[in-house]
């Protein structure tokens, strides 16, 4: 991604796919050129809960959470065009009601925190996030 000074950096909009791969386009700010990079994340496997505990909006809160919250692995290809790997955690923001949209979201390379951001869930297809260093 872009050059750490801890200021706004980049969007980024994942399509989230059916198998909860994540696939985003991103702009980084500290690349004067501009261009558009390439962000996979793959959900790693979380503990799932009972379907029959859930129901009514409780279900469909939990259906929009699994959707997207979770550890993921990840790789983008930078502004030298070499891959990058890390780690990529989501959380629901501040325990909100998962229909709300908002969601915490940190980038980890090398096991320390190298981006953060704020996610918004736009549709069931559509995440996108703000972040900085």
């Amino acid at each position: 991604m872009a050059t750490p000074n801890n200021e706004f950096q980049g969007i980024i909009v994942y399509t989230i796919h059916k198998d909860g791969c994540l696939n985003g386009l991103y702009y980084a700010t500290g690349d004067k050129n501009g261009p558009t990079y390439n962000e996979i994340a793959r959900k790693l496997p979380t503990k799932t809960t009972d379907e029959n505990e859930e129901n009514g909006a409780n279900k469909q809160n939990k259906q929009i959470q699994d959707l997207i919250v979770g550890d993921y692995v990840c790789c983008w290809i930078d502004g030298n065009n070499d891959v990058q790997k890390g780690k990529l955690k989501i959380q629901l923001r501040n325990n909100t009601n998962p229909s709300a949209g908002t969601f915490d979201v940190t980038w980890y390379e090398g096991g320390r925190v190298s981006f953060k951001g704020t996610g918004f869930l736009l549709d069931n297809n559509i995440f996108t996030v703000h972040y900085t260093t």
